[in-house]
């Protein structure tokens, strides 16, 4: 059998003690469930080498660290610090360096000044993936066998050790963003010093179903929310094709400057003393000339606008700011008021029914997932974090269906079932938006890479069907499926 050509560095992992990752195509999230479980032969790993174009990763934890270096100045003031690591594994990437080394004892993953260490629930893209941006990942100086044990905490004064060395929920990719709903309603009434150590717990009144729901103060100050909320409005600002990037030196708002373009639809974004602007729409001869006059700069594109969807995920990312110590307190999203009908493309999720929900309890809220079954929801809560939560509820028999690491609901036994199930409302809470088209509903699949509304939901029979992966079936097989997408 003719030997695929990645097989010398799929190999190359393999014998070094480091599990391979298949990644999408010139990106760098997984095509596979990569935590603890997986563990593939080398012949799954040839099937996936099989496939053209697709990029691979390797795990990181008590094997591999990988030091992240972004931008490449902050690699070469660390060589001048750490001679030695001249001669440490050394691979090239889209916008810097990575350094590989084996801990002598695993840490957790940690962002430093100008280098990001990837361990305990990490992994990196490996040679010879592509970049987004076009670039080949590359070794400069290739493993020779083994990679260098070193003592990172030593070496790099990292903090404690993190002494679970198996996958968290928060750390997992798989693992969706927060909802509308936990971000909303997330703000705990509780000190700081408690952020997600405490869970509120509704119920619903026929002891079946509970939501769970991690109290948060939700500022971008804190290390444990920052990441959230930048993964929540990438997220969110994903479907949406900017026009114009721009970039200005300051905090304040550019609010002469919109009304001088007659007021576009916009995102603005401040961090780190600095502020991005993305249109929309708007002529960009126009809109030049006014950004040239007020300072601004362009980021991306052309004269003509309209840059590519790599340099947009690009630019929201650098906006949004990496997650460091000490964190930025100055950081916000603004958006103009069109923006949310742009992306739920009018239907109920536009700002006039957000600000009207926030109005709301969340007794209301809850009522109306369910508003044809007579019930109510009893809300109570525990001084403990989410995780403990559930894993004292799964102890008792409940199925924990996470729909992201600070929301999660709680289901008894096998309810609901066919029979007092509203399978709509159901793959609403779950996070899966639905659609009316005709008599059934429509949206994206959860279990594959869905780009088109795929999955169809027939609200009368409570059954559903995917006509891009093929998976169907009824409430309870749509429940096995998510939980062993998560699982």
């Amino acid at each position: 059998m003719k030997q695929h050509p990645l097989s010398k560095y799929l190999s190359e992992y393999l014998h070094l003690g480091l599990t391979p990752i298949p990644l999408k195509p010139r990106r760098k999230e997984p095509l596979v469930k990569w935590g603890d479980g997986w563990k593939p032969t080398p012949e799954e790993l040839e099937r996936w080498a099989a496939k053209a174009g697709i990029n691979w990763g390797v795990r990181c934890g008590p094997e591999l660290a990988a030091l992240d270096f972004e931008p490449s100045d902050a690699f070469y003031s660390f060589l001048q610090a750490h001679p030695q690591a001249s001669s440490w594994p050394r691979l090239k990437t889209g916008r810097g360096y990575h350094l590989w080394v084996k801990p002598k004892k695993p840490v957790a993953s940690q962002r430093l000044d100008g280098v990001e260490v990837k361990c305990l629930g990490s992994y990196v893209v490996a040679p010879p993936s592509i970049h987004p941006n076009g670039t080949r990942y590359t070794f400069e100086v290739a493993p020779s066998g083994t990679l260098p044990e070193v003592d990172l905490q030593e070496s790099l004064e990292l903090g404690q050790i993190d002494s679970c060395a198996k996958l968290r929920h928060y750390e997992s990719s798989q693992q969706a963003v927060p909802s509308d709903f936990a971000l909303r309603y997330g703000r705990s009434t509780y000190p700081r010093s408690l952020c997600g150590l405490a869970t509120k717990v509704l119920t619903r009144s026929d002891g079946k179903i509970k939501h769970l729901l991690s109290l948060r103060d939700w500022k971008w100050d804190c290390p444990k929310c920052a990441p959230l909320l930048k993964r929540y409005w990438l997220e969110k600002l994903k479907p949406l094709s900017f026009k114009l990037i721009l970039r200005l030196p300051t905090w304040d708002k550019p609010t002469k400057l919109l009304r001088r373009l007659g007021k576009p639809s916009y995102v603005h974004i401040v961090a780190n003393g600095e502020s991005w602007l993305f249109l929309l729409e708007g002529q960009a001869e126009k809109v030049w000339a006014e950004a040239h006059k007020a300072g601004y700069e362009l980021v991306a594109g052309d004269i003509a606008g309209s840059p590519t969807a790599d340099e947009i995920r690009e630019c929201l990312e650098e906006a949004l700011c990496t997650e460091e110590e000490p964190l930025n307190s100055r950081r916000k999203v603004t958006h103009s008021k069109e923006l949310l009908k742009r992306l739920s493309q009018k239907d109920d999720s536009d700002e006039s029914k957000q600000q009207s929900d926030c109005n709301e309890g969340e007794d209301d809220i809850m009522k109306k997932a369910f508003s044809k079954e007579p019930l109510t929801w009893g809300s109570a809560t525990v001084m403990k974090p989410i995780s403990e939560v559930a894993r004292e509820l799964e102890g008792q028999g409940w199925q924990i269906l996470w729909q992201s690491e600070v929301e999660a609901l709680a289901i008894k036994g096998e309810a609901p079932g066919a029979q007092d199930a509203d399978i709509v409302e159901l793959l609403n809470m779950l996070g899966v938006k639905l659609k009316k088209v005709g008599r059934e509903y429509m949206g994206l699949c959860p279990f594959h890479d869905d780009h088109k509304p795929s999955l169809s939901v027939n609200k009368e029979k409570c059954l559903w069907h995917c006509f891009g992966c093929g998976k169907g079936g009824d409430a309870h097989k749509f429940i096995e499926e998510w939980r062993a997408l998560r699982h």
